[in-house]
């Protein structure tokens, strides 16, 4: 008995430190906000980072100081399940938001903007980052392994984030042309990279499962299929009841049930609920329900998701760490700015779009941090913790940097007042 409980410590105390934190630090972070910065919760990463196993080994090395290692390498295996099912949450409630009719409502600039960011991000980030690792790794036995981090990267170079625009369209009541624009792109964005993301754990399975011989087209589809059934037994389970205590036993069970399935076919949790959201998003009567429930999580969710950002990041060693996060942040500023303006080239009615709207899309989604956390639970190695330290140092930049970034675009197209100091 004794042993249990002091098992269960260290996951006691993390749990206390973590609500401390977020009580703390969401407060101070409410003071702060300014006309520069608006709390995206990236934040919170530096917290995850100090409550780390690898942060306190660093110091350790680096300065020959015995940091105290309250959280032990065994409590990573004990929070797995844990972070799978937020991880797993998170994916549903965006498949809960991704609704057809919403994609119709997009006007044609909204698509073309987004398909633009991410088919460049995939030449110029894919090719340079899948050069380099070849070059730099010379490790032709992983060369899927390889593609996967060089299509993890093209996906975090292209993301958008809309939570900045929506806080700039609460905080200004701004309803105009290139605001919309911006909001419409993003929310096209983000759905299309979300769907694309299942295809970072397929292509290993290009040269066929070693244990079921499959290929990496019928292994998706098995996924697929796997999803619809379990959608299947959801509405089975609610029948005509609607009662929300139904409801939300319903959706938490499918939720871990799922999660439980991706985690054994080391597949992604966050995928396969986000495909199962997305089903009933479209199919179920009662899906805008559950949808308001559930999207009250997603700010603490988001912050959990941060904290364990910072807690699992295994950064690269110093000269890779440096050289990945510099490429990172630079390449993605290019990709965004000059995919606005292929864009605008590409537009049929250019007074519907602006060639700078790529300043309007440079902030990240914290999805993208689930997203990267959900690749390292399967991909392991060096390239792993290059694409880690890549996407996350690009998330802290782009997250403290972005605000300002939109809010002079809006200001320059005339959207905006540009406010006195």
């Amino acid at each position: 008995m004794d042993s249990d409980i002091i098992n269960m410590l260290p996951i006691v105390i993390l749990l206390s430190v973590l609500i401390l934190a977020y009580i703390s630090v969401n407060f101070i972070f409410k003071k702060l906000q300014s006309t520069v910065y608006i709390p995206t919760g990236i934040e919170y990463i530096f917290l995850g980072v100090i409550l780390s196993p690898a942060f306190a080994n660093w110091v350790r090395w680096a300065f020959d100081f015995d940091y105290p290692l309250i959280f032990s390498g065994d409590l990573l295996n004990q929070l797995n399940l844990g972070v799978t099912l937020v991880i797993g949450l998170t994916g549903f409630i965006y498949g809960l938001n991704f609704k057809i009719t919403g994609m119709r409502r997009v006007s044609n600039e909204g698509y073309r903007v987004a398909v633009s960011e991410i088919l460049l991000s995939f030449i110029i980030v894919g090719t340079i980052s899948f050069s380099m690792f070849l070059f730099f790794y010379h490790d032709w036995k992983n060369l899927y392994g390889s593609i996967s981090a060089s299509f993890m990267l093209s996906l975090a170079a292209a993301i958008s984030s809309g939570f900045i625009i929506k806080s700039l369209i609460d905080r200004y009541h701004i309803n105009e042309q290139f605001t919309r624009l911006i909001k419409e792109s993003s929310f096209i964005n983000v759905n299309i990279v979300l769907l694309l993301y299942g295809f970072v754990f397929g292509i290993p399975y290009l040269r066929g499962s070693l244990y079921l011989n499959l290929s990496s087209v019928e292994w998706i589809v098995i996924g697929a299929i796997l999803i619809c059934l379990i959608g299947f037994l959801f509405f089975v389970f609610l029948g005509k009841d609607f009662d929300h205590k139904k409801i939300f036993v319903a959706v938490v069970g499918i939720i871990i049930f799922t999660s439980g399935i991706a985690y054994s076919l080391n597949f992604s949790p966050l995928y396969m609920n986000f495909i199962l959201g997305l089903i009933i998003a479209n199919t179920s009567k009662i899906s805008s329900q559950i949808r308001d429930s559930l999207n009250k999580l997603m700010h603490p969710l988001a912050i959990l998701i941060i904290i364990f950002a910072g807690y699992f990041w295994m950064p690269a060693n110093v000269i890779p760490f440096i050289v990945s996060a510099v490429l990172f942040i630079g390449i993605r500023y290019i990709v965004k700015i000059f995919s606005g303006r292929v864009a605008y080239v590409f537009a049929f009615n250019k007074s519907k779009i602006d060639s700078g709207i790529g300043k309007g899309l440079l902030p990240v989604e914290i999805i993208l941090a689930a997203m990267v956390i959900d690749y390292s639970n399967v991909f392991k190695g060096e390239i792993t913790s290059v694409v880690m330290s890549a996407v996350f140092c690009g998330m802290i930049f782009y997250g403290i940097t972005g605000y300002n970034f939109v809010k002079k675009y809006l200001v320059d197209v005339g959207e905006l007042k540009e406010e006195k100091s």
